[in-house]
């Protein structure tokens, strides 16, 4: 055989193991049946009640995997925003910083007048500063630069 014919056998044979195991993943098996793309946040029924205890508790990994768990396998995106309340309520950064950024968007997009956007920035700006508070990087005091100027631009 020559390089070529050698190098398209090759191709061949790999795209037909990834397919193959792509395929896997997506189709499932006999024993755990279909699988969706959210999978990997699936929590084992015999599982599910321990993590929500754990979670009722104040434990944030826990909190952390109902949440991936409610919004990116169930699709119950109630409980996934009942749970990203219970994190923020409990300090955790990304759940903080990305309700931060909503309001953010939301007062930039869809506030109906400057007194409602004032307010909303004014929340933003709170969360976002205690976010700093708690860790200091250049990339949360720019967040919060972006809010305060968000705010000015509302001024004038």
């Amino acid at each position: 055989m020559n390089g070529k014919k050698i190098f398209t056998v090759l191709v061949t044979f790999a795209s037909v193991v990834l397919l193959g195991v792509a395929g896997t993943s997506l189709i499932g098996d006999e024993q755990q049946g279909p699988r969706r793309p959210g999978s990997k946040f699936s929590i084992p029924k015999e599982e599910l009640d321990a993590v929500l205890a754990s979670a009722d508790n104040g434990n944030l990994p826990a909190i952390r995997r109902l949440i991936y768990y409610f919004e990116q396998y169930e699709g119950d995106f109630e409980k996934a925003k009942y749970w990203s309340k219970r994190a923020r309520a409990h300090g955790d950064e990304n759940e903080l910083k990305l309700y931060a950024f909503e309001l953010l968007t939301h007062a930039q997009n869809y506030a109906k007048d400057a007194e409602q956007k004032s307010k909303i920035l004014a929340e933003a700006l709170v969360i976002a500063e205690r976010v700093v508070a708690s860790n200091r990087t250049a990339e949360n005091e720019r967040f919060v630069q972006q809010i305060k100027a968000e705010q000015s631009r509302g001024k004038n």
